[in-house]
């Protein structure tokens, strides 16, 4: 059996780098989806904030629109004309609606803000950040472990052909 050891050793340095390649895929995942998350409840309060602070200025200070948020004020006594119908029943706090959107809900004295933020920028710089780190790192674990695989493979060489 002349191949033994260094078949032995192949297949570890396959199986470590499998095992590898799988717990980089997993952290880098879970780490993308936490930082998603959190950049998305960091960009709510701070809409909120502005809002309210500004809405304390000039109470005519109109709720965002930008391309992925909207806001909607019901003042206290007002209809809800003009707030989507998925809207109107969330308590405050943060919510995810079916279709992935983001609302964030928060009821003062002066009135009731919703704020929808749609998450697909989020998601997609997520998933292409994530997608360049799980790339460049399985191309570091895969290269690292043939280097050493070639240079355990040259130092066992001697002890395999004895």
């Amino acid at each position: 059996m002349p191949q033994g050891l260094p078949r032995k050793i192949k297949v570890a340095f396959l199986l470590q780098a499998f095992v590898a390649s799988i717990a980089i895929t997993v952290g880098i995942v879970i780490a993308g989806w936490a930082i998603r998350e959190h950049l998305m409840q960091q960009r709510l309060d701070v809409e909120a904030r502005e809002f309210w602070t500004h809405r304390a200025r000039d109470p005519s200070f109109a709720p965002p629109q930008a391309a992925s948020i909207r806001g909607y004020l019901r003042t206290p006594g007002a209809p809800l004309t003009g707030i989507p119908h998925e809207l109107r029943a969330l308590a405050p706090g943060t919510h995810r609606l079916d279709d992935g959107r983001v609302v964030r809900v928060e009821a003062r004295p002066a009135g009731t803000l919703y704020l929808l933020l749609d998450d697909f920028f989020a998601t997609r710089s997520t998933l292409l950040m994530g997608i360049v780190a799980i790339a460049l790192s399985l191309l570091v674990t895969y290269l690292l472990s043939w280097l050493t695989y070639r240079t355990s493979k040259r130092l066992v060489a001697p002890v395999s052909w004895l």
